[in-house]
């Protein structure tokens, strides 16, 4: 019986060896921080979540929490009752593997006029 428990305790230790230390052995990396960055206007909004247009059809969907800035362009606090369907924003977030964006700052940006009204230049 000492035989087979020796034996055990042998293959035990050589898996542990074989699977544990080399992932032990794998560098730590940081966390990545604020990696994307995009612009946009807002298509669609539910309460923690956007679907931002970036134009020629790219959409991206957005999500936020109480721990998402929300920022006017002048640097003053906004809010999300602000985040509504047509406003410009500037998102500033961490890409996750479901290809949504994890929205760290949001900067709302002001509406600018269409070219040859109230006062725009027109070409």
């Amino acid at each position: 019986m000492n035989r087979r428990l020796a034996l055990a305790l042998a293959i035990g230790i050589a898996i542990a060896f074989r699977v544990v230390l080399p992932t032990l052995a794998e560098p730590v990396r940081p966390a990545q921080e604020s990696n994307f960055d995009l612009e946009g206007v807002i298509r669609k909004q539910s309460a923690g979540h956007l679907t931002v247009d970036q134009g020629q059809g790219i959409l991206f969907r957005v999500v936020y929490d109480d721990k998402t800035a929300v920022v006017k362009d002048d640097g003053s606090s906004g809010s999300e009752k602000e985040l509504k369907i047509g406003a410009s924003v500037h998102v500033v977030g961490d890409l996750q593997a479901s290809g949504e964006i994890k929205a760290q700052r949001i900067e709302i940006q002001p509406k600018q006029a269409a070219p040859g009204k109230d006062g725009g230049a027109q070409q």
